[in-house]
């Protein structure tokens, strides 16, 4: 089977960045493209650039279910509980909020969704480089060089216990 025949990897990423990001005990977020066909989101919720960002901590959420062609769990918004529907296509980012570290997906590299025989409804791409954009500045500004430094120690100065 060559690449051009493969089924999309958007699906199997997303599960191993959420477990991984769940492993090291961090918050995973996603970055939703709300406009996507099939996506189930509270309406007051999605900003002005038809986005969404969705704590999917295990203690934010229930009855999560990470399919080959769509993410459902419910959650509560203030006022509202909401049984969320994400079709694969409509997930642009998974990562942990806290030092911004996760995957960002390319909508041209991707390949088909899985098989008819999955469960879900039929997609459509979306493309979107405002969310790469977002996404950059959010990580680079959390992540600082890091650096080391020699300290000597005079030898005079030791004290013999």
């Amino acid at each position: 089977m060559t690449s051009d025949t493969m089924t999309t990897r958007r699906p199997y990423i997303i599960q191993a960045m959420y477990r991984w990001i769940v492993d090291n005990q961090l918050t995973p977020h996603i970055l939703v493209n709300t406009a996507c066909e099939g996506v189930k989101v509270p309406v007051a919720h999605i900003n002005d650039d038809q986005q969404m960002v969705l704590n999917i901590n295990p203690s934010s959420i229930r009855n999560l279910n990470m399919g080959l062609r769509t993410i459902t769990f419910n959650a509560a918004f203030p006022g509202i509980k909401a049984n969320i529907v994400l079709p694969i296509e409509s997930i642009q980012a998974i990562y942990a909020v806290e030092n911004g570290e996760g995957s960002l997906f390319d909508f041209e590299l991707d390949g088909p969704l899985a098989p008819e025989s999955s469960t879900g409804p039929d997609l459509h791409r979306v493309k979107s480089q405002e969310a790469h954009q977002k996404l950059s500045k959010t990580s680079k500004s959390t992540k600082s060089t890091p650096t080391l430094r020699v300290l000597k120690q005079d030898p005079t100065q030791i004290e013999d216990k």
